[in-house]
């Protein structure tokens, strides 16, 4: 089968939760088994550093809204870049969704993202042999 560390939960942090401390206490049971957890979405809701403190996610995935002009915004700069020194201090690891242009891959690149993703390196594809290999495995 797939290692259980191979496997990442993912909370979005614009959903709104009902029974906050339910989720955070299926979350610790996953950590606990091997399992790793994600923070989507991170800076598009009202509760971005509360969840960011609470879960201590693995990963935090930065919302593409705050990419938009990142290579021309200054404030947005600012954000993006000390998210990405917060995440890094946490021992979190961070991926910057919605890159777009070869500007927003440098910047996000030279602020210290561990990794980018978005259109500007490809886009989604649908490969039906990855399904077979999940499924076999």
């Amino acid at each position: 089968g797939i290692p259980r560390e191979r496997i990442v939960f993912e909370v979005v942090e614009s959903d709104d939760v009902e029974d906050r401390d339910h989720l955070l206490n299926i979350l610790r049971y996953y950590r606990k088994e091997g399992f790793r957890v994600a923070l989507d979405d991170l800076g598009s809701g009202y509760s971005s550093l509360n969840l960011l403190t609470e879960i201590l996610p693995d990963v935090a995935k930065l919302d593409m809204a705050l990419i938009r002009d990142i290579d021309t915004d200054p404030v947005r700069q600012k954000v993006v870049t000390h998210l990405l020194h917060l995440a890094r201090e946490l021992g979190v690891t961070t991926v910057v969704e919605g890159v777009e242009t070869a500007a927003e891959a440098d910047f996000c690149r030279s602020a210290g993202a561990d990794l980018v993703q978005g259109y500007f390196f490809a886009r989604p594809a649908h490969h039906p042999w990855r399904a077979e290999q999940a499924r076999a495995a």
